[in-house]
């Protein structure tokens, strides 16, 4: 892409956070060694005011542009909505527009991750936090034919749940597996912080839960256990907080990454489990 060679990695985070009048940048590092080194590169957004811009997250749209996705606070008609830029070559970005923006305020949609699925469908995970209520922060997903478009901003999608009405609440991530054996769909894994039943009390699972799905996403999910257990969990910046999922190349087993309180230190640990 661009100037950009084949192989090159890049990383985007939040900047500026504690700055005295802050204008908040969401930064973009490129590494040409796999890591080893980092040089900037440019910034897919840069706040106009003091609000934050934050959780930015990388994918290829169908028609090749990179994009960035990330939650944005600078919009005055909204407590926090999330936008999406794209650029063609790394550094230029255009095309800011909200891809999921709430009809009521307070509303507050945010960590954004995309996955492609194998029929070139684009799968969006989030949370929608608001001011309380059973549906606080609850994990919504939406989806895009080509990555960029995603339809009406105000329809807030669909929340994913089981048969028996059970649903993740806050810090959502996904990943995609191929299905043992084969198959066209494979199965999509999700994965969030608490895990609430239908009436919103916490689950038994809650914890030590991960969520599947082999039809796109439609219809009920299925709980499996995660390899990694986190005893009842609660909404904060540490436990569960967006964990990584890489499922194996033949889709039989997936590696989790997930953090927990050790005393007042958060730390990471890391399991892996089969996919049955």
């Amino acid at each position: 892409m661009g100037a950009l060679r084949a192989g090159t990695l890049l990383w985007a985070s939040s900047a500026g956070q504690d700055e005295t009048d802050r204008r908040m940048a969401l930064r973009i590092w490129r590494s040409d060694d796999m890591g080893a080194s980092w040089s900037s590169l440019s910034s897919c957004a840069v706040a106009g005011g003091t609000g934050g811009l934050w959780e930015p997250e990388f994918s290829v749209a169908a028609d090749g542009a990179l994009v960035c996705h990330y939650a944005d606070e600078t919009d005055p008609a909204h407590s926090q909505n999330l936008v999406a830029a794209r650029s063609y070559d790394g550094v230029r970005w255009e095309g800011h527009h909200s891809t999921v923006a709430s009809g009521w305020e307070p509303d507050r949609p945010g960590m954004p991750v995309v996955r492609q699925l194998p029929n070139g469908t684009y799968f969006m995970s989030y949370e929608i936090c608001n001011p309380g209520g059973q549906y606080q922060c609850v994990v919504h997903y939406r989806t895009s034919a080509d990555g960029w478009n995603w339809g009406d901003p105000a329809r807030l999608g669909i929340r994913p749940e089981t048969a028996d009405g059970r649903y993740f609440r806050a810090a959502p991530t996904i990943a995609w597996a191929p299905a043992p054996g084969g198959g066209s769909d494979g199965r999509i894994l999700l994965v969030g912080q608490r895990l609430l039943n239908r009436d919103g009390t916490p689950a038994a699972g809650s914890g030590r839960t991960v969520l599947t799905n082999a039809r796109n996403g439609e219809g009920p999910w299925s709980a499996i256990a995660a390899p990694v257990t986190v005893p009842d969990p609660e909404v904060n910046y540490c436990q569960i907080y967006s964990s990584p999922l890489l499922p194996s190349a033949d889709g039989r087993q997936v590696l989790q990454i997930a953090t927990d309180f050790d005393g007042t230190v958060c730390r990471a640990y890391f399991g892996t489990g089969n996919l049955p």
